[in-house]
């Protein structure tokens, strides 16, 4: 599924107007997602959860690509327009995978779900946890375009 993420990125990288090093970005995403088949989801590198370090890296690596795809071909010049559309996009697609996650929950059970992970299997706070990390990672991502793009 990794590859193929990847080598969708890379067809769609012109047309998402994404810098070389958004896509270097969103390949060690993957990379870094994918590692957690080995365990590393029960880890805590630098102190915090590998989960954190996932969800909060998505958001970032999401929201750089889509503010630049925004601000390049948006009808509406206004910053907070765009930072808005961007963090709801964002946030859409991570409430869509946590929905995945319980749904492979539900069909699956808890435990070994649809994504290794059950709704609840790691604490009942999981889901909120996880859609605050990709928050987190996805104002970082605001913040870091309007730094970079506005020098």
């Amino acid at each position: 599924m990794c590859a193929l993420l990847l080598v969708g990125g890379y067809l769609l990288k012109e047309q998402l107007e994404m810098l070389w090093w958004h896509y270097l970005l969103f390949a060690a995403f993957l990379i870094i997602h994918a590692l957690g088949m080995f365990d590393l989801y029960e880890t805590y590198p630098l102190g915090i959860e590998y989960d954190y370090w996932v969800h909060g890296l998505f958001g970032t690596v999401a929201a750089l690509i889509l503010m630049r795809f925004i601000c390049h071909r948006s009808f509406c010049r206004s910053f907070i327009f765009q930072a808005g559309l961007t963090l709801l996009i964002v946030m859409g697609i991570a409430a869509l995978h946590e929905l995945y996650e319980f749904a492979g929950a539900l069909l699956l059970g808890k435990g070994e779900g649809v994504l290794f992970i059950g709704a609840g299997d790691l604490d009942q706070w999981d889901t909120q946890k996880d859609m605050l990390n990709n928050l987190i990672g996805a104002l970082a991502g605001v913040t870091l375009h309007l730094i970079r793009d506005n020098r």
